[in-house]
């Protein structure tokens, strides 16, 4: 076996150079970060004797794992902070060794679905998906038989409480429309220990202080801590301005929706890494049967492979049929 060292002020670099002197079957034997990079020592099996997984990773498993990386657009600065982790990885396949690195790095708070008594309040701003959503956590509840009265803020949005009236009756809801403060204090002091209460807000602007007053009124009548809900499409720096805002009324969990609509997860990641609110749920579609999915590191690292599986095998450009083709 031929060894050799490596010095750069990358990890990438010190690949790319263990890719050119020793190819793509090279072996990553060790590492060490100095105050000026990093120093890896590579290997060359030449007598292709087989490789112990528990300490050894082929140089190709790691460049896939970087190149998926690359293809979500992540801010250069977590990239290399992530990236810093591969050679502690000791995982054989991309989806484990994403997982492996995102848990020293992200905190997460993985969504469980409420119990009877529970009470949730979703906020956010205007048309990010609060009423579908409220139906998906309603949908989960009614087929686990626990009872759910949805209770619709809305007065604002044209349709909106007609739409989750007819939310409510697809699901076998009880649905109470009101933006009366004493109604709601009614339904949440009357119906607490025998339902899951879920309520669904008017879409509120972040950065309108009266939009975000009445919000705060209705939190402050529930005693509860708000779940935000925004959609996934987005550059980071406005997910990170929206939730700051929507924190100061108490939000302290995040649902991101429309995901199914997202190729590049870097601003999600940088939202994980910057937030002070937890990422805990994502929806990857518009209808009810398309359940919220908990964000655990697993799940996370699963559907940024998954992306990248789709956006390389839908590069084809659609083309129109001729006219008197059909």
């Amino acid at each position: 076996m031929k060894l050799k060292t490596y010095q750069s002020e990358s990890i990438q670099k010190a690949m790319t150079l263990v890719r050119k002197e020793l190819g793509r079957d090279a072996i990553i034997v060790s590492s060490q970060a100095t105050p000026h990079g990093v120093v890896l020592i590579a290997a060359q099996d030449d007598s292709h004797s087989p490789v112990n997984p528990s300490t050894h990773k082929g140089l190709y498993l790691i460049d896939q794992v970087i190149e998926c990386l690359e293809a979500h657009n992540i801010q250069d600065d977590l990239l290399q902070k992530l990236v810093s982790y591969l050679p502690y990885a000791t995982c054989q396949t991309i989806t484990e060794i994403l997982t492996q690195i995102f848990l020293p790095n992200f905190t997460f708070h993985p969504l469980t679905y409420p119990r009877q008594g529970d009470q949730w309040m979703l906020i956010g701003p205007p048309g990010v998906g609060k009423t579908v959503t409220v139906a998906k956590i309603a949908a989960h509840c009614m087929v686990k038989n626990i009872p759910v009265i949805i209770v619709s803020l809305d007065k604002e949005k044209a349709g909106a409480i007609d739409q989750i009236k007819i939310l409510g009756r697809s699901i076998q809801a009880n649905v109470v429309a009101s933006t009366d403060p004493a109604v709601l204090h009614k339904v949440i002091t009357q119906c607490a220990k025998d339902y899951v209460i879920l309520i669904d807000t008017p879409g509120t602007n972040p950065y309108n202080f009266d939009s975000l007053s009445l919000i705060h009124q209705y939190v402050e009548i529930c005693h509860l801590k708000p779940i935000l809900v925004l959609n996934g499409i987005g550059n980071s720096q406005d997910l990170l301005d929206q939730t700051q805002a929507f924190s100061i009324v108490g939000a302290d969990r995040i649902i991101l929706t429309q995901m199914d609509l997202v190729r590049r997860l870097g601003a999600v990641l940088t939202l994980i890494n910057e937030s002070s609110l937890a990422l805990c749920a994502y929806s990857s579609g518009p209808y009810i049967a398309d359940l919220l999915t908990p964000l655990t590191a697993y799940s996370l690292a699963d559907f940024m492979v998954q992306k990248q599986k789709t956006f390389f095998a839908s590069q084809e450009v659609y083309s129109p049929p001729q006219q008197g083709a059909l």
